[in-house]
């Protein structure tokens, strides 16, 4: 039986309706998708906006001291200096949303459980369609989508329904703009204790007691970044945790492909040889 192949799409800060990856699909496959790839979406903007509602955030932020802490980053010598003025105002908003993320427990447990739920269906359908070792999964997350990829990566990989356990691994993950060195970075300086992130960064795995070694959860781990980026750029990801030539810069690049510097369209364009190539292995 031929294996299910799935890709599943996590965007990053913004909002961002139902079928808001239908476009990056179709880009992905020049307008022709093929039958037999099956997309999904995790989709959690609308965490943000309830938070929105819940609390007044200027007074949260004042409360929690964000804007000392933004502050701080950008004082800091490892960051500093890193982008160009003009994109000092992006990169200060796009680490705000992340220390909302990373400091709202319940914020990040909640987008975390729609991650999970989404990989439910996927997995589901797939059982359904055969045995789920069958299963080919793609991961495309881009900005903060690929931290909430990573972290709910983790948690997964242990699960009886949805990892290792369950015989289900990713096939690969893209990493597209992402923030995660940066991240690691913030919560060190912070003082944040990250799960998996402020710790050496690893591809998500399990370990097996019974066979007392380490399963791999993601075989494979790409990390792409515009070299203007403002996000991507700031700390580049890097290590041999990574599935790039050693000793090269994990696919920088320096053409938007007629899309804005962060772009997920753009990163899509950038890396679409390599996932198509890869969905149509065998």
């Amino acid at each position: 039986m031929a294996k299910r192949k799935c890709v599943l799409f996590v965007h990053g800060i913004g909002p961002q309706d139902p079928g808001y990856s239908d476009k990056l699909w179709s880009q992905l496959w020049d307008g022709n998708p093929p039958a037999d790839v099956h997309k999904y979406e995790v989709l959690y903007y609308d965490t943000f906006a309830a938070m929105n509602r819940k609390v007044e955030i200027e007074e949260n932020a004042k409360k929690l001291g964000l804007r000392a802490l933004v502050d701080g980053v950008f004082n800091n010598s490892d960051l500093a200096g890193k982008v160009e003025d003009k994109a000092v105002d992006l990169l200060r908003d796009t680490v705000s949303h992340v220390l909302y993320y990373t400091l709202h427990g319940e914020a990040k447990r909640d987008i975390l459980n729609k991650f999970k739920k989404q990989t439910a269906v996927l997995v589901r359908e797939g059982r359904a369609a055969g045995d789920p070792e069958d299963l080919r999964i793609v991961v495309l997350s881009h900005s903060l989508g690929t931290v909430v990829s990573y972290e709910a990566l983790h948690e997964l990989a242990d699960d009886p329904d949805l990892g290792r356990p369950a015989g289900i691994k990713i096939d690969s993950l893209y990493s597209l703009a992402t923030p995660l060195a940066a991240v690691a970075k913030v919560a060190g300086l912070v003082k944040k204790k990250i799960a998996h992130v402020t710790d050496e960064i690893s591809k998500p795995a399990r370990y097996n007691d019974a066979r007392e070694r380490t399963e791999l959860y993601v075989d494979r781990w790409y990390s792409y970044r515009e070299a203007r980026d403002p996000v991507a750029s700031t700390l580049a990801l890097e290590g041999a945790f990574l599935d790039n030539d050693p000793g090269v810069e994990p696919y920088c690049f320096s053409d938007t492909h007629g899309f804005s510097v962060h772009a997920f369209g753009g990163y899509i364009a950038q890396a679409k040889a390599q996932i198509t190539g890869q969905l149509q292995e065998v």
